[in-house]
């Protein structure tokens, strides 16, 4: 078997499987970083998506992120995001909410 054989049943596999469980999205590299600052034991949080695109051929509009934190993660969020990408933050319960 062929490295490009391998690599094209691999792709195939991968479709099939995100297609089975709705990706909307497929990128090249995604770090996450989580950092504890010294003193204040404050909690950070980095992520960073490195080529990310539409799976399928519909573009995405958006994608809903649920993210549950034990440290306590609060406070305003800010993004760098490319092109014509807006990325909106909307605490769930917020006293502020209410």
């Amino acid at each position: 078997m062929t490295a490009m054989h391998h690599e094209r049943a691999r792709r195939k596999r991968f479709a099939r499987l995100a297609a089975k469980i709705g990706t909307q999205i497929r990128a090249r590299k995604y770090v996450r970083l989580d950092l504890i600052k010294e003193g204040s034991g404050d909690a950070v949080m980095e992520e960073t998506v490195h080529d990310a695109r539409a799976f399928g051929k519909q573009p995405v509009h958006s994608l809903k992120r649920v993210l549950t934190s034990q440290s306590g993660v609060f406070g305003p969020w800010t993004y760098e995001s490319p092109g014509r990408q807006k990325i909106e933050w909307r605490w769930l319960d917020s006293p502020t909410d209410q």
